[in-house]
Order: C-alpha cells, then sequence, then structure tokens
C-alpha cells in the first residue's frame, strides 16, 4: 500500500509522491479534470486530430447561401412526352359520328392527338392595354378642362391654393356662424302635444281622485241620524 499526496511545485506544476503507474491515467477515480476544460478521456486512447466518430459524409460544395441568394429558373425537359389531347380527340370524335364509350375509346386509339408543347402551344391571357400599343395614351379625364356638366354641379375648377390654405374649411366655419341661431332654435325644448286619448286618460284619474277625497258618510237609518255615538261619547 503507498499513500500518494499532491504536492504544488514552485511553478505551478503539481508534484505526486509516490508510484506513479501506467493504469492511474486511465482510472477514472484518480484523473482529475482540468478548471475550464472538457473531462479528460480515461477509457481509450485518444484518437487522431482528424478521426470522426460515425458515418463521415462529404460536405456539399453548395451551401446555404448559394441556395438562397441565388434564384435558378424551371427548364422544361425538351424530352418530355406532352399528354393527350382529349378535347381535341372528342370533338374529332364527334364529327366522325362517334357516340358510344367503346366506339370513342377505339377511336382515340386510332387517331392519338397530344398536346402541343413548347410556347407556341401556351395561350398568352394577359389583356392588352392602350398603353402598351400606345406609349402617349393617358388613362381617366383631364382635370384641367372640365366638361359643362361636371361645371354644373360643381361650380369652376378650385386651385392648389385654396385646398392647402383651407379655403373650405373657412368657408364651412362662416357659413356655420350664420346659422348658429337656428341651429339652437331646432334644438330648443318644446311641451309635447297633449293628444285626445292623454286628455281622457288625465280626466278618468281626476275623476278617481275626487271620488276618494270625498268620503261617504256611514250608513244610519232615519230614526237613529240624530242620536249621538255612545263610544265617543266622552271623547273630546
Amino acid at each position: 500500500f503507498h499513500s500518494h499526496a499532491r504536492h504544488t511545485m514552485s511553478n505551478g506544476i503539481p508534484a505526486r509522491v509516490g508510484v506513479t503507474r501506467k493504469s492511474q491515467a486511465t482510472n477514472v477515480l484518480l484523473v482529475h479534470s482540468e478548471l475550464g476544460k472538457v473531462k479528460p478521456r480515461v477509457f481509450a486512447k485518444a484518437p487522431s486530430a482528424d478521426f470522426a466518430f460515425g458515418v463521415c459524409k462529404a460536405r456539399d460544395p453548395e451551401g446555404a447561401k448559394d441556395v438562397t441568394m441565388k434564384w435558378v429558373e424551371h427548364k422544361p425537359n425538351p424530352d418530355s412526352i406532352p399528354g393527350p389531347d382529349f378535347k381535341a380527340m372528342n370533338k374529332l370524335g364527334a364529327v366522325n359520328e362517334v357516340v358510344t364509350a367503346s366506339e370513342a375509346a377505339a377511336f382515340r386509339s386510332e387517331h392519338h392527338i397530344t398536346l402541343r408543347g413548347g410556347d407556341h402551344g401556351k395561350v398568352d391571357k394577359t389583356p392588352v392595354l392602350p398603353s402598351d400599343v400606345n406609349p402617349d395614351h393617358v388613362y381617366g379625364r383631364s382635370s384641367a378642362a372640365p366638361t359643362i356638366e361636371e361645371t354644373r354641379y360643381t361650380g369652376d375648377a378650385v386651385d392648389i391654393k385654396t385646398i392647402v390654405q383651407g379655403g373650405f374649411i373657412n368657408e364651412w366655419i362662416t357659413m356655420n356662424e350664420k346659422r348658429a341661431g337656428q341651429m339652437l332654435a331646432k334644438n330648443e325644448w318644446r311641451e309635447p302635444k297633449t293628444t285626445k286619448a292623454a286628455a281622457g286618460h288625465a280626466s278618468t284619474i281626476l275623476s278617481k281622485n275626487a271620488a276618494e277625497t270625498n268620503k261617504a258618510l256611514p250608513f244610519k237609518m232615519k230614526k237613529f241620524e240624530n242620536v249621538p255615538s255612545r263610544a265617543l261619547a266622552g271623547v273630546k
């Protein structure tokens, strides 16, 4: 049994006292990890610097930058065979009096028509604009020379100076200041008009209230009208 002690020399290198064996370098309990570094490998010999664990795949020379920063347009395959043109074959079959499904299948096998490929088979559906033909074409109507009908409804043309300086705003404020009295008069409180039905309901309620105020006298026989009450005789 040998005791081991860890000491530090003057140059900072840790010194060992005792026997040093080769097996100590592969013992996970004796090998300590250095500060700021990964834990050392003790189970096997370290491989070379160019060693790669797992399958080493060849690096693609075309990276993500080349893929995203470059746009490649689609180029159709010149050797591709165009598909059958059923519209043209059915039209030709109707001309030749082909009416049943079996006759149509046999007719298409004998008179096979394919779709037209290439640029000549494409139909350009882009509408032709007047400006495409005539570069000097102007859309709309010039506001510098309004028609008589526009002048009749909107008045004379307004210059840009009036619009920028707020001429229409000032005109609107002046117009509303002049008719402020009329607008306030329209908003005054007015007593609601009484209808015949409301007057009838009111008269019925007033008559009921008057009848309740005039309380009816208790019923007495004529011979007892002048007899004072004995229960209220001592009450003053």
